[in-house]
């Protein structure tokens, strides 16, 4: 009889922890027994790892971590974990943790409602967990979009984007890519500089406390509000423009010290037009710092290898995949927690960098930023762990000739 893969991990920690014996996915690299399968959402019909899954006691009923209004991670030393996914119910709008916390805190519903694991309540009646090879999604050339399909995609998820930022932007900022930004764009005081992307204006509010003049211009009408209000709240004389960042008539050739653009550049349809404005409204001699996550591993068939397949957690991620790095266009992919698509653009290495060439803009230094700082590798190890495997992002300096 073969034991739940869980069950092992938890009893090497707590010998008090029963073995159990596996009932599902029995064969696999990951056997589990009925308190650590799958469980089916009462929201959505699917089923999600147990740790993905969490109990409103309200109404006693089972909801996925995609149906959660919003999901945390939120540090705890328990068994062999560091943290556990907390969740926003939408029942019941409280928050609850996943099943593995609630196991450990006697919590789980099968520990409440001891019949419940005997009638399997809520359990997924898959015996298996399928691992085909997922299909690979359909690349489409650019040219079918405009800025305004752009702009309309990143209005639908604008204030769940902002939800996750504080006046250092998000964790990806603050603890990965900033750092490498503000070295790369060293001195910021006294000079005039472009914020082209802007977003919700998180940078244009730090280079303006250090000293710059910035004017920012976003495409998402949504996020351009958020900018404003936030300018009304503090007032910063931070100028923003709506407007795509291809195409910026109402700023002047050469009017700019400095430009960067966070974040951007693999979310334009036509990229090299917004290059060539970049190059037009800076300054000769004039620095830009353009961060894009990394071409070589954010292509149409990357992503994390995971054991179990099914699993959430970091930790449980065994290698990046990398394939198809040369179709270059784009595809649309859903990111939990966000319930609309993202349109994701891909060109290579060498197309960013003749780009750049073409626009009079050379290429003076590059980075490719990880989790060094004290703030990321102690305040949240569990989020910064596989932002010390490989490069998320790709750093570039440019000097306008």
């Amino acid at each position: 009889m073969t034991d739940c893969h869980y069950c092992t991990q938890i009893h090497a920690i707590d010998p008090g922890h029963p073995l159990r014996p596996a009932q599902y996915d029995v064969g696999s690299d990951c056997p589990r027994c009925t308190l650590h399968w799958r469980y089916v959402c009462q929201c959505c019909g699917k089923a999600s790892h147990w740790h993905g899954t969490f109990f409103c006691p309200d109404v006693k009923q089972f909801v996925c971590h995609h149906c959660a209004v919003r999901t945390s991670e939120t540090l705890a030393d328990f068994w062999c974990w560091e943290y556990y996914f907390a969740y926003q119910c939408p029942i019941c709008n409280g928050m609850h943790s996943g099943l593995d916390y609630a196991e450990f805190a006697s919590q789980h519903p099968y520990q409440l409602y001891p019949d419940w694991e005997t009638m399997r309540q809520g359990l997924s009646h898959e015996p298996l967990l399928p691992r085909a090879i997922h299909s690979m999604p359909t690349i489409t050339s650019p040219n079918v979009l405009s800025d305004t399909d752009i702009a309309t995609c990143w209005d639908a998820k604008a204030e769940r984007w902002d939800s996750s930022y504080d006046e250092e932007g998000d964790r990806n900022r603050k603890y990965q890519s900033d750092e490498v930004l503000f070295r790369l764009l060293a001195q910021v005081a006294g000079q005039r500089i472009l914020d082209a992307g802007c977003g919700q204006g998180y940078l244009c509010r730090i280079l303006t406390k250090r000293g710059a003049t910035v004017v920012g211009v976003e495409n998402s009408t949504r996020f351009y509000e958020l900018a404003v209000n936030y300018e009304e709240k503090e007032s910063l004389n931070i100028t923003y423009h709506l407007g795509s960042i291809c195409h910026m008539p109402y700023l002047a050739d050469g009017s700019f010290d400095a430009v960067v653009s966070n974040y951007v550049l693999m979310d334009v349809c036509d990229y090299e037009a917004a290059v060539r404005e970049l190059g037009r409204v800076l300054k000769l001699g004039g620095v830009a710092v353009v961060v894009i996550t990394h071409p070589c591993f954010h292509t149409p068939g990357s992503g994390w290898l995971r054991v179990p397949p099914d699993s959430l957690r970091r930790e449980e991620r065994v290698r990046w995949m990398v394939d198809r790095y040369f179709d270059r266009g784009f595809w649309r992919q859903n990111w939990p927690p966000f319930d609309t698509e993202f349109i994701n653009f891909h060109r290579t290495l060498s197309d960013y960098f003749h780009t750049f060439q073409a626009a009079s803009l050379r290429v003076t230094d590059l980075e490719e930023p990880f989790v060094t700082t004290r703030g990321g590798l102690e305040l949240a190890p569990h989020y910064i762990q596989h932002l010390t495997r490989i490069p998320y992002s790709v750093a570039f300096r440019l000097e306008r000739v």
